[in-house]
């Protein structure tokens, strides 16, 4: 068993019980509302109309196997690559986040997220650089 798997089922033993605790009394009116405010704003998974249960285990895989393979990659990178590939997810995230949802966005977003990319690419080259000297 891995590290990461480890701590998530014992995260899981630790957590549950208190979450159900303070937020139990309000998941049987949450799990009935969901279905009906879903359906109200549209709310498809893949294009398709599905229970709300399949839309929580789709999030909860996606996002376990985001956790997952970040944990795996903390392991194969240096931490300058972490922080470097870091910074252009949150650049992708914003790109994205415009084109689909068509958040605007302002002139010092738009010069961070060139900041960004342009420290990237000069990280990139710099990295080229050192491999082919040594």
């Amino acid at each position: 068993i891995n590290l990461y798997g480890a701590m998530s089922i014992v995260g899981a033993i630790v957590l549950l019980p208190i979450s159900l605790i303070v937020e139990g009394a309000r998941l049987p009116a949450a799990f009935a509302a969901a279905p009906a405010g879903m359906a109200a704003k549209g709310i498809t998974l893949f294009g398709a109309t599905v229970p709300f249960l399949a839309y929580l285990f789709v999030g909860s895989m996606l996002f376990h196997l985001y956790n997952q393979t970040s944990y795996q990659a903390l392991g194969e990178l240096s931490p300058l690559d972490i922080s470097v590939a870091n910074a252009v997810k949150r650049v992708v995230i914003i790109l994205a986040s415009v084109a689909v949802f068509r958040n605007p966005i302002t002139p010092l977003g738009a010069w961070a997220g060139a900041v960004a990319i342009l420290g990237t690419f000069l990280y990139s080259l710099a990295a080229q650089k050192q491999a082919a000297d040594a």
